[in-house]
């Protein structure tokens, strides 16, 4: 975001050369870099070599272009530039991402990711429909899946598509993140290449997750969505894991993770979740979407939580010692106080 200007004519890079050149001409280059808008543009001073060159004839910027080639322009024609003809840039460093949004393409939840970049602290950004971004993968897109409200990235795909930028992007996730903004974000060199990979997503939806198979608080874990349920894979399936199911179903903390024999055909979704224990839900842990189905049968995972061993502690308190009826939970009876003619009667009523 900061030197002397070089442009890529002919598969090969020369420096820019003008005699004339104003702050709009700037800005296009800082926003073609996605770098924040300028801060300077001048000749450079620095440099005492003269080279071979790009004369940029009679080229007019605006202030609202996005890269130098949508700036009027006579035709380039190759020059002798002297130092002083040589243009220096200097922008405000690299930009943010400020926001996200997905091109619809079969629903709302998967698309060509378009970002907005821009300063965090001004008035100032980039709108990218088609950024090419190197390296994209699972991590990256669950961060756009979670920030656009679609649950946990089932495939990050992307298109090689003609584009010849002057820089590319790489995200860097580690796969929790809520936002794409919490990514690690760099500006790399282009290398000239005619083809660039362009990200976009396919996240599962908003989705349900419940227990089955045993009683509320505890069972083989399911996830429903697209109106379709699913297990999860045993693989990875740890107490961290479970103690996020617990707490998402009000049912305390896990006291283990299972892993029990599958004994349909329902489709494993996901496996290797990778939660810390305390999200609210498992849409916030890093997991591996399985794109088909792994071989009939196998493994899937099931929790046992700490409501249902205290529900059938005290079910057989009860059984045991009848005295101890009043310590039943509020499935089996409730206590009621009563006002009778001004006395007050305790009795405990069966439901």
């Amino acid at each position: 975001c900061n030197g002397i200007l070089e442009v890529n004519r002919y598969s090969s890079w020369e420096r820019a050369c003008s005699n004339s050149w104003n702050i709009h001409l700037a800005k296009a280059v800082c926003s073609e870099l996605y770098c924040n808008g300028p801060s300077s543009i001048g000749s450079s001073i620095d440099n005492k070599e003269s080279q071979d060159g790009v004369w940029l004839s009679n080229t007019y910027c605006y202030g609202y272009e996005s890269s130098l080639s949508q700036c009027r322009s006579d035709p380039w024609s190759n020059v002798f530039c002297n130092s002083s003809q040589q243009i220096q840039i200097k922008c405000l460093g690299p930009a943010a991402i400020t926001s996200v949004s997905l091109s619809v393409q079969e629903n709302p939840c998967s698309g060509k990711v378009q970002l907005y970049l821009g300063n965090l602290y001004s008035y100032y950004y980039i709108s990218i429909e088609n950024a090419p971004v190197v390296d994209w993968d699972l991590n990256d897109a669950n961060a756009v899946c979670r920030q656009s409200g679609c649950g946990l990235a089932v495939a990050a795909p992307n298109s090689s598509e003609y584009g010849r930028k002057s820089a590319l992007l790489s995200i860097q996730c580690i796969g929790n993140e809520y936002s794409l903004s919490k990514c690690s974000l760099s500006i790399i060199a282009s290398n000239g290449t005619k083809y660039e990979k362009y990200p976009a997503v396919k996240c599962s939806g908003h989705f349900v997750v419940k227990l089955v198979n045993a009683t509320f608080c505890s069972g083989t874990v399911v996830i429903s969505y697209n109106n379709t349920q699913g297990y999860i894979s045993s693989e990875g399936w740890d107490i961290r894991d479970a103690n996020v199911v617990c707490q998402s179903l009000m049912c305390g903390s896990a006291i283990e993770a299972i892993t029990v024999k599958r004994a349909d055909s329902t489709p494993i979704w996901f496996k290797d979740f990778q939660c810390n224990g305390t999200e609210p839900s498992l849409h916030y842990c890093p997991a591996t979407a399985i794109a088909t189905d792994i071989n009939f049968p196998s493994y899937i995972a099931a929790v046992t939580c700490a409501k249902d061993i205290q529900q059938k502690t005290t079910l057989a308190m009860s059984v045991d010692d009848p005295n101890a009826a009043v310590t039943r939970t509020h499935f089996q009876e409730q206590v009621v106080l009563l006002m009778v003619c001004g006395y007050n009667l305790l009795g405990i009523f069966n439901i």
